[in-house]
């Protein structure tokens, strides 16, 4: 059970830690849209 318990938390971490870059790569994507947007317009 011990072992399954710690399967588990691996897994959620490995997603936890996919879903934080994926969430970094989206902000980061967005601020340079903005930023890109911005420069086009001036």
């Amino acid at each position: 059970i011990g072992k399954q318990c710690s399967l588990v938390n691996y897994r959620l971490t490995l997603l936890a830690e996919i879903y934080t870059d994926i969430a970094i790569s989206f902000s980061e994507f967005k601020n340079g849209a903005l930023v890109s947007g911005h420069q086009y317009h001036k």
